[in-house]
């Protein structure tokens, strides 16, 4: 091998080496702090992400569905916002305790329980409700602490994916991927959900 003046094999598998090591650094780099989640349905898939401290950024997705005029929509906090309990909930409870001023928390809306240890759970708001307490449509699966919270969250985002409805193993399927399909407001947590007749699917990748 020939060398240049003053430089010897070492310095040559050196800068070979940095010369490798870029690229594949730059990429890591790029995924650092990314989350990818899957889940598959019949008439609707669904995955949840945690809230960071930076607002969240759907990099990609991926949907698929077998029902005509199916969608995809990502929720994310709104409506009140966020909800700090006032008593720690029971592993499987339904019932929150939270500061329900006027009962802004009502019947129907869409909320995420996000716990400290940042398991994430995806319900709507069932039976009675009070300024106290809101009641969710699925139960804890983690005993309620110091540190959680309740999110109010909305539809914010839509997408077709069901142009024709052409039947299961065969669903219409839609790719999206890009720096910032959305990017969810504040410390929020975000809600994926495509709709379908008999089968659905969904992979989605965030960071921040």
């Amino acid at each position: 091998m020939k060398l240049f003046r003053g430089w010897n094999a070492r310095d040559v598998a050196i800068l070979t080496l940095v010369g490798i090591m870029s690229p594949l650094l730059a990429v890591l780099n790029a995924n650092a702090g990314s989350q990818s989640k899957f889940a598959t349905g019949s008439t609707s898939a669904a995955v949840t992400f945690g809230r960071k401290d930076a607002p969240l950024r759907v990099k990609s997705f991926s949907a698929t569905t077998d029902k005509t005029g199916g969608v995809l929509k990502i929720y994310a906090k709104g409506g009140g916002g966020g909800y700090v309990p006032t008593t720690a909930a029971a592993i499987s409870t339904t019932n929150i305790w939270i500061t329900n001023t006027g009962g802004a928390v009502t019947t129907g809306n869409s909320v995420v329980y996000q716990h400290v240890n940042g398991t994430v759970l995806y319900a709507t708001i069932v039976g009675a409700i009070s300024t106290t307490n809101v009641y969710l449509s699925s139960p804890l699966t983690v005993a309620g602490a110091a540190g959680d919270k309740l999110y109010e969250v909305t539809e914010q985002y839509r997408a077709l994916v069901g142009t024709y409805g052409t039947g299961s193993g065969t669903n219409d399927r839609l790719n999206m991927a890009g720096s910032d399909l959305f990017v969810a407001p504040g410390d929020s947590p975000v809600y994926m959900v495509v709709d379908g007749t008999s089968a659905s699917t969904i992979s989605a990748t965030v960071g921040d």
